[in-house]
């Protein structure tokens, strides 16, 4: 049996509570969820203006192609 194989060498760890695998699992889901709810703040951001302008770019479509088509190459 190869050296690096054998149980002897195994380093073990000490058993985790279930009640801090239970807090480490609900701190992860909570963070997750505020993640997400962050991520929808520029989500809603784009829709309100996309909403506001609307009228704008329907009446001057030339124009709002190159305002966004120079807003993306500034990004």
């Amino acid at each position: 049996m190869p050296p690096e194989l054998q149980s002897s060498q195994i380093s073990r760890q000490p058993p985790v509570a279930i009640s801090e695998v239970a807090s480490q699992q609900q701190r992860v889901l909570r963070n997750t969820y505020v993640m997400l709810a962050l991520t929808m703040v520029p989500t809603v951001i784009g829709a309100f203006i996309g909403m506001r302008t609307g009228g704008i770019i329907m009446q001057h479509p030339i124009i709002s192609m190159l305002v966004l088509l120079g807003a993306v190459i500034g990004l």
